[in-house]
């Protein structure tokens, strides 16, 4: 970080850091068991959203606590990457296998998660994956490979809302409408095959540029509409 202040984190806790004063950890949670912490997010406003390998997300109202405001367990897949709305009402975990999307706004409070517990009105979380069919045609373009997703991300329109959910897996972009899912529809997904090399990681730029690396090369990319849309196999799941 060029920052002189940053937040980051080992398998048990999250720690702040200050490069300005000789012992740089000033901050820190205090954990005695292994939350086996994987990925994490801060917002602007200082939020905390972290991934576990056990499938967990934990919300935090700030850095360093030690207990989290509210659990989401999304799955049993390890939370390899999370992003979170503008407004911090939204989060996209990436799994090796799946997208879990979910709103963190309390429908009977019209709170958020970060800050107040959720109890019975937490939302749905909702799956999001690609056809068997695509899967297949990804692994016989990457010699045989199954390939995990990478890091999933908000897309913004020009009118700074949300447009869509964009993932990475293998050499493709995939792209599902987030107003289908804030309706509770389940999308099909537009998927584009943009490389030659494995996408290590994307940023959404605008409503059609999309900005993506791979191991030897940093590029930008339109998401076209494709004539192969695809009917996901998406699942819903509720969190208990």
């Amino acid at each position: 970080s060029t920052q002189p202040i940053f937040i980051g984190f080992n398998n048990k806790n999250t720690i702040q850091f200050d490069t300005r004063v000789k012992n740089s950890i000033v901050n820190r949670s205090d954990y005695k068991g292994n939350n086996q912490f994987i990925s994490g997010i801060t917002t602007k406003n200082g939020r905390v959203a972290m991934g576990s390998v056990d499938g967990i997300v934990r919300l935090y109202r700030k850095p360093c606590l030690t207990r989290a405001t509210v659990n989401f367990h999304v799955g049993n897949e390890p939370i390899t990457a999370i992003d979170i709305s503008p407004n911090e009402d939204w989060i996209v975990a990436t799994s090796p296998n799946y997208l879990s999307i979910f709103t963190v706004l309390s429908q009977s409070t019209k709170k958020l998660g970060f800050d107040f517990p959720m109890k019975d009105s937490k939302s749905n979380v909702i799956k999001l994956v690609i056809s068997q069919k695509d899967q297949q045609i990804i692994a016989r373009i990457n010699n045989g490979q199954s390939l995990p997703f990478t890091s999933a991300k908000f897309e913004l329109g020009p009118n700074k809302k949300i447009y869509a959910v964009i993932a990475s897996i293998g050499n493709a972009l995939v792209s599902w409408d987030f107003a289908s899912i804030m309706n509770g529809i389940i999308p099909k997904y537009l998927i584009n095959f943009i490389s030659n090399e494995l996408i290590i990681d994307n940023q959404p730029l605008n409503s059609a540029e999309i900005l993506y690396m791979s191991k030897n090369r940093v590029s930008v990319t339109k998401m076209k509409n494709n004539d192969n849309e695809n009917d996901s196999d998406n699942d819903n799941d509720s969190d208990d």
